[in-house]
């Protein structure tokens, strides 16, 4: 599932389909014009945590842009929630 795309963001993001069966197995994939950068649903945890690395790693992002990859996470985290809600 994709979350954003080039035509209306600086971010293209989705949720890589794996098959997994473990919710903090789900990975979250973030490109940019410099590459990809996959994130496990397990390393979400902490999205204040998360959000320093990422505002590192993609220096030349705006705060616009990083609140808007944010909101990408944090609706993906509510997804995977929500898909893995019945088989805890």
């Amino acid at each position: 599932m994709s979350y954003s795309r080039w035509s209306n963001s600086v971010w293209y993001t989705y949720w890589l389909n794996a098959d997994h069966v473990n919710k903090n197995e789900e990975i979250f994939v973030i490109c940019d014009f410099l590459g990809s950068v996959f994130i496990k649903y397990l390393n979400m945890k902490k999205i204040k945590v998360v959000m320093d690395k990422l505002s590192k790693k993609f220096k030349w992002a705006s705060k616009k842009q990083l609140k808007e990859l944010k909101g990408y996470i944090l609706e993906f985290k509510k997804e995977v929630e929500y898909e893995y809600k019945d088989r805890e």
